[in-house]
């Protein structure tokens, strides 16, 4: 990297979903002696059932970050973190791109009120019309008025989305929802784990 800048950089786009907040700040501090423009690492929410992009951060603008309520977000809700023992700092995955629309619907895909955590629902004018010689699989993922459900969670804030992890991910105890990402992060930080290589799973 020696006499190496990364200032022409103008987007990075990291499509992870969950986008992590630590890993930003890990890539931003790992090249800023480089050059890089904080501004130039964005994120998006993509999938090649919509042809590719739902949403993107707007370029020249550090993707927005909120730190909520873990507990809260477990139960479904979006509510802002007043003690650091308990927060989740979430990354937006940008806003919705022309062309799209998003719904955050329940199990039985009804559309969720304001500041609630669901499945992400996306109509796209590139959205696919199925999956090849897959009908069982279409007629799960696609309804009958050309909106396809993800099997991600999420929610809207901000007129931004944020996805949080994967319905079939999700480890239910006691009634609770737990998101794998939490409990990946925790075990991370003990004495002798090796970050990065851990993952959990019901």
């Amino acid at each position: 990297m020696t006499g190496l800048s990364l200032k022409s950089l103008r987007l990075i786009i990291n499509c992870s979903e969950p986008v992590r907040a630590e890993s930003h700040h890990k890539f931003i501090n790992k090249f800023q002696q480089y050059d890089l423009e904080p501004e130039a690492l964005s994120a998006c929410y993509a999938m090649a059932e919509t042809t590719f992009a739902v949403s993107q951060t707007e370029p020249g603008k550090i993707p927005l970050e909120v730190s909520l309520d873990r507990n809260k977000l477990s139960a479904g809700s979006v509510v802002l973190s007043k003690d650091d023992s308990t927060k989740r700092v979430c990354v937006s995955s940008g806003k919705l791109i022309k062309g799209c629309s998003v719904k955050i619907v329940d199990a039985n895909r009804n559309v969720m009120g304001k500041n609630a955590v669901g499945e992400i629902a996306v109509n796209s004018i590139s959205l696919f019309d199925g999956y090849r010689n897959y009908p069982e699989k279409t007629a799960e993922a696609l309804d009958e008025n050309g909106w396809y459900y993800t099997g991600d969670y999420g929610f809207m804030l901000n007129d931004e989305l944020f996805v949080i992890g994967r319905k079939k991910d999700i480890i239910i105890e006691a009634g609770n929802n737990i998101y794998p990402e939490d409990v990946e992060d925790a075990v991370n930080k003990v004495t002798g784990v090796l970050p990065g290589r851990v993952i959990a799973f019901g």
